[in-house]
């Protein structure tokens, strides 16, 4: 995935362009918080890759599998019937695999 880093250096280039003063200071914030800050800034920004990581591919199936009920319904669900899907896809959701 691409467009992250795209849209990052995007922002960080228009900031700069157009707020000289204030996008050098929002760019270079992380030096100025001293060894043991840079270190607990890394450690905390990966700490949420990893969850982003972890957590965005059970998203991805759980909404692929509530679309696929959806297209399998055939017409617009009702409030009572999405309900229903709803519950069923999540329950199938945090059901472990069988490996």
């Amino acid at each position: 995935m691409v467009w992250p880093y795209v849209a990052s250096f995007g922002l960080n280039f228009a900031t700069v362009a157009l707020l000289p003063r204030i996008g050098f200071r929002l760019l270079y914030w992380p030096g100025r918080l001293g060894p043991r800050g840079v270190l607990a800034w890394i450690a905390g920004t990966m700490a949420l890759k990893f969850a982003l990581f972890a957590y965005l591919p059970r998203a991805r199936r759980t909404r692929a599998a509530y679309e696929h009920e959806l297209a399998e319904l055939g017409h617009e669900p009702d409030d009572r019937e999405l309900m229903e899907i709803y519950h069923r896809v999540r329950v199938r959701a945090r059901r472990p695999r069988d490996r």
